[in-house]
């Protein structure tokens, strides 16, 4: 199985990012950890750094990539940063887009991704704030088209402006709508543009009606992930998510398409593995 996304490197695993990994990645083979600043992604790229990023533990060979970027809902800390340091936002998005650009170019081998970038407003209100979104989005776009890298975006409460964004930036090696919201024309639009649709934890929600976007997706542009520790799935909602949960995922899936979990967890695989270019 390919985890397309899981935080591993959150707060949360924080001195046991690995520990007891024959449970916590069962049957995972591959996950690829974002980060949302600089140092979560000096994080992602010290876990990454083990081994090669291939972790053997006992039967399991799991191998990690990250994906390294700015996550929207930072803006107002970066605004903090900005006015501490006396730099305008837009030099202190500058600053931190050269020093992640370091880390790529340090690390080919590693970085498979740009992200998670993108525009949130369920968290964020504010006009000004949603254009500073909208800028380091833009930013890291063209950091993307530099690098020859896809991009791993975040949406929420932002459909709009996350489609006419992406019409106006093209994205040279598209990417990924990571834990697409259950919004059958933001899944359209992005199907459109070219890009990949990658489901979580949320579709296997007692109250989530996700058939009709599960059955738009074309499988060879479906992809499944945990976005752990968030959404932690059914049947294992209230604990705490790891990449073994992307099984129920699957297994939702499957469900809906009537077809085997082997069958998603194959393709799954083959498309993270292109769009990732692994």
């Amino acid at each position: 199985m390919f985890d397309s996304h899981a935080h591993l490197n959150s707060e949360k695993f924080e001195g046991r990012y690995l520990e007891n990994a024959k449970s916590v990645m069962e049957k995972v083979e591959y996950v690829v950890i974002p980060a949302w600043d600089y140092q979560s992604s000096l994080k992602a790229l010290e876990i990454a750094d083990t081994n090669n990023n291939i972790f053997i533990y006992f039967d399991i060979i799991i191998t990690i990539y990250v994906a390294l970027g700015l996550h929207p809902t930072e803006v107002p800390r970066f605004l903090d940063e900005a006015k501490r340091n006396k730099m305008s936002f837009e030099e202190y998005i500058e600053q931190e887009l050269d020093k992640i650009e370091k880390l790529i170019l340090e690390n080919r081998k590693k970085v498979v991704a740009i992200g998670e970038l993108g525009l949130d407003y369920y968290w964020d209100k504010e006009e000004y704030t949603q254009t500073l979104q909208r800028y380091m989005m833009i930013k890291q776009i063209g950091l993307a088209n530099k690098l020859g890298l896809p991009i791993v975006i975040h949406t929420r409460d932002a459909t709009i402006d996350m489609i006419k964004l992406l019409k106006e930036n093209e994205v040279l090696k598209k990417g990924i709508m990571h834990c697409v919201p259950i919004n059958e024309y933001l899944i359209k639009e992005t199907l459109k543009l070219g890009y990949y649709i990658s489901f979580a934890g949320n579709i296997t929600f007692k109250n989530a009606k996700p058939e009709e976007c599960v059955k738009i997706v074309p499988l060879d542009r479906m992809l499944v992930e945990t976005d752990t520790p968030y959404l932690t799935p059914e049947p294992m909602r209230g604990k705490e998510n790891t990449p073994s949960n992307v099984k129920y995922v699957i297994e939702k899936i499957s469900k809906i398409i009537n077809k085997k979990p082997s069958e998603i967890e194959e393709i799954t695989t083959i498309n993270a593995k292109r769009i990732y270019n692994i």
